[in-house]
């Protein structure tokens, strides 16, 4: 009798040379498999690992790193990005970014929980990405910057995909943290925090795209316009359950401005940002026709909630809940729509909002249960009893936070 082990043996006898992928070890102190990150690179073969022992590395051969089109796995042996950084130690009279893909890398080039910090260039302090796809997962960026556009990231024709990593403190002229053109990057649990940009979009510039944001915090980021993200070049944004929190703009948009641009937006909450002029949590340029589902904005700290260029005739509402805003909340371009499709204008009892908290009591209006489109409204979701909020939700105790 013919054994049925033997299909199965010859089966993995026939696997690609994957199967006897090598793990090459790197050591900040130049010990291991390899001196440093990029000889570790230079020495893999697909489908390889070049695994960072915890420590902190620098130097030539630990910035710049060029993955050279390879279908390799760079990640830290810890899991923990806090533990493994690259410091690119660079300057305006020694530039210098942590990594380079340009070689058509796809998502099988994969960067993974290691910190980037201390990178300094022109564009893309921290990461150049060109006409590829990598996959970046549990890293954070931190403290880099450019002189003009991407502060972290400078994309172009990229189709990246970010996964819980955290953007700390980057800067740039133009996307303090990231800058892309003509791409469809996908960012998925991401945290933007105190990024700038002394130009446009505090934490993302994205401009001729049809990036995909899901489930991202993007809070305390700073710019000209679009103190969180800036889109323009008819970007098609597709952003669901996103918190915007304490954004701020010099001149618009202390959340989002779109010039030219037209995203969807879908269970997404912003909350107490502000703009010197223009509208505080979303500001919308003549001719952009957004879409708003379930979305909540409340307590801007300064100005409309929301303010058009143009009629707002175009900008679609539906089932949005939009109070407590200082310069009001369905006024001017999207007067229209208060009280149409389900939306409302009622306290959305926040749990704990003066800490970033934006999950609502469970009598909330904002929950399904409670309101007559029996959806949530916003980002957050339930996290606390009714009447157990440890701060109340009045536009006079959330504007005495900012005295």
């Amino acid at each position: 009798m013919k054994s049925p082990l033997i299909p199965v043996i010859l089966l993995v006898l026939a696997l690609p040379a994957a199967a006897g992928a090598r793990t090459w070890l790197i050591e900040d102190d130049g010990s291991g498999d390899a001196p440093t990150i990029q000889a570790g690179i230079d020495s893999a073969a697909a489908a390889d690992t070049v695994l960072l022992a915890d420590g902190t590395y620098t130097g030539a051969g630990n910035r710049d790193i060029d993955f050279k089109g390879k279908a390799i796995v760079v990640r830290s042996q810890s899991g923990n990005c806090n533990l493994c950084v690259i410091d690119c130690e660079a300057s305006g009279g020694d530039q210098h970014t942590g990594f380079i893909f340009d070689s058509g890398e796809d998502t099988t080039s994969v960067l993974e929980g290691v910190t980037v910090m201390g990178g300094y260039r022109e564009d893309g302090g921290g990461v150049a990405c060109y006409y590829c796809s990598p996959k970046f997962n549990a890293c954070c960026f931190t403290g880099n910057a450019a002189t003009q556009i991407g502060g972290v990231f400078d994309m172009i024709n990229s189709t990246a995909i970010i996964n819980n990593c955290l953007f700390l403190s980057n800067e740039a002229t133009a996307g303090g943290a990231i800058y892309t053109d003509h791409c469809s990057i996908t960012l998925s649990g991401c945290t933007f925090n105190s990024n700038t940009a002394s130009g446009n979009g505090g934490a993302l510039y994205l401009h001729a795209d049809t990036p995909t944001l899901v489930d991202c915090t993007i809070s305390n980021n700073s710019g000209l316009r679009g103190g969180g993200m800036y889109l323009d070049g008819g970007c098609s944004a597709s952003i669901a359950y996103c918190k915007f929190y304490e954004n701020e703009a010099q001149y618009m948009g202390g959340g989002m401005r779109c010039s030219n641009a037209s995203p969807t937006l879908e269970n997404c909450t912003f909350a107490c940002d502000s703009s010197a002029w223009g509208g505080a949590a979303v500001d919308l340029a003549s001719g952009d026709e957004p879409g708003f589902t379930n979305v909540l904005i409340a307590f801007s700290r300064t100005g409309k909630a929301i303010e058009c260029e143009g009629s707002g005739a175009g900008i679609g509402f539906a089932c949005c809940n939009i109070y407590g805003n200082e310069g009001g909340d369905w006024v001017g371009c999207i007067a229209v729509h208060a009280g149409l499709n389900g939306n409302m204008s009622s306290d959305p009892l926040f749990c704990n909002l003066p800490s970033g908290d934006v999950h609502v009591e469970s009598c909330s209006p904002c929950l399904g249960g409670n309101n007559t489109c029996g959806v949530d409204i916003g980002s957050g979701g339930s996290g606390c009893g009714c009447g157990e909020a440890t701060e109340p939700t009045t536009w006079g105790g959330v504007k005495a936070l900012y005295r």
